[in-house]
C-alpha cells in the first residue's frame, strides 16, 4: 500500500489486529481492522473529545444516503454508545486471518475499500485526502452548545494544528 499510496500510511507497521492510515484530519483514521472475526475498512473517529466524534459521526450519517450511494454499498453506522469512539465500517466477505491463500484478495479488496471510503467522503463534501468537510457550517455537541472551531477543517486548513 505504501508504494501505490505513500499519504495514506505511517512509518511504521503494527502488530495489532489494525492499521490505521491517516485522512488528513487529527482524530478521525481510516482503519483496516479485524472485527467480531471480520475484515473491515471503517473511517474511525478517536478524538479524545467524545463530543466532537460524535458531531463528525453525526454530519456524515446526516449524508448517510449521499454517501452510500457514492460508497456503492451498505455501511455499518456505529456511534458507539457509552464509548468515546465511533466508526463507519464496511464489511468484508474475509473471515479467517489465517486463510494464507486469501491475503492477496483480502489486500485488494483493502485497497479498494480505502480508494471507496476516500472518495464516498469527498462526494458529500469532504475535502479529498484531507479533512472532513469544505464547508463551514456551525456544528453542536449533544448538549447543543456549539464546538470551539470548526468541527470540519476547510482544505486550506488540513493541516494545521
Amino acid at each position: 500500500m505504501r508504494a501505490e499510496h505513500p499519504a495514506w500510511t505511517r512509518s511504521r507497521t503494527t502488530s495489532q489486529s489494525w492499521c490505521n492510515t491517516i485522512v488528513g484530519l487529527g482524530g478521525v483514521v481510516l482503519s483496516m481492522a479485524w472485527v467480531n472475526r471480520s475484515l473491515v475498512a471503517q473511517f474511525y473517529f478517536e478524538s479524545p473529545d467524545a463530543d466532537l466524534n460524535q458531531a463528525r459521526f453525526d454530519w456524515l450519517h446526516d449524508r448517510r444516503n449521499a454517501f452510500e450511494a457514492a460508497l456503492g454499498t451498505t455501511a455499518v453506522w456505529d456511534a458507539m454508545a457509552g464509548r468515546k469512539g465511533a466508526r463507519i465500517m464496511v464489511m468484508s466477505p474475509f473471515d479467517d486471518i489465517e486463510d494464507v491463500d486469501r491475503w492477496p484478495a483480502m489486500t485488494t479488496w483493502l485497497i479498494e475499500q480505502q480508494i471507496r471510503l476516500r472518495e464516498a467522503l469527498a462526494k458529500v463534501g469532504g475535502a479529498p485526502l484531507c479533512g472532513m468537510s469544505s464547508r463551514t457550517e456551525s456544528v453542536k455537541r449533544r448538549d447543543g452548545e456549539p464546538i470551539q472551531g470548526n468541527a470540519f477543517r476547510r482544505p486550506r486548513d488540513c493541516f494545521r494544528s
